[in-house]
């Protein structure tokens, strides 16, 4: 009887285990925003039209002056 219990289980613990793994794969595969979409090459970043061309960064107007970036007193004079 005691082998019995051992077995019946041991399967039920094993079906609610497989179960709970096909359930979150289901859960993950549900989302239809597209990760895999292509992320642009290193040279090609600044071809968008949200990111300025390299060097040009400290010439907006929120982004503190070079070497002042972890001094927040040093962003307005």
């Amino acid at each position: 009887m005691k082998f019995k219990k051992l077995v019946v289980g041991t399967a039920m613990a094993g079906a609610f285990g497989f179960a709970a793994v096909g359930f979150g794969a289901g859960q993950a595969q549900a989302d239809e925003f597209r990760w895999w979409d292509p992320v642009p090459s290193p040279g090609q970043i600044s071809q968008l039209p949200f990111v300025p061309p390299p060097g040009q960064i400290a010439k907006l107007p929120f982004v503190p002056p070079p070497g002042q970036w972890d001094k927040p007193a040093h962003w307005f004079k």
